[in-house]
């Protein structure tokens, strides 16, 4: 099952480098995520939101692969920390 995922570049102090962009998951595991996104990803550390389970969750993961995904790209990584809230501005698409 996918879930829409919107995320944002952070430096070191969380602090957001990038506009927000739009990804939904390819895996998500307990200590990792994968994801699919329309562009390819040029940033190494990012900020995640997503719901799970009815709750909101945002995560800093540090992208440890990428790589082309058929017309749209993937990547993934591992959960670096939990945030209280997440370091941009969530605007969502309606499609």
């Amino acid at each position: 099952m996918t879930v829409p995922v919107v995320g944002v570049a952070v430096d070191e102090l969380n602090q957001p480098t990038s506009d927000p962009f739009e990804m939904i998951t390819r895996d998500v595991g307990a200590k990792s995520i994968g994801l699919i996104h329309e562009d390819p990803m040029i940033h190494d550390r990012i900020a995640v939101h997503l719901e799970m389970g009815g709750a909101d969750v945002d995560l800093v993961v540090v992208l440890k692969w990428r790589d082309a995904l058929g017309p749209f790209y993937g990547s993934g990584g591992i959960y670096l920390e939990r945030l209280e809230r997440f370091p941009g501005h969530l605007v969502l698409h309606q499609h």
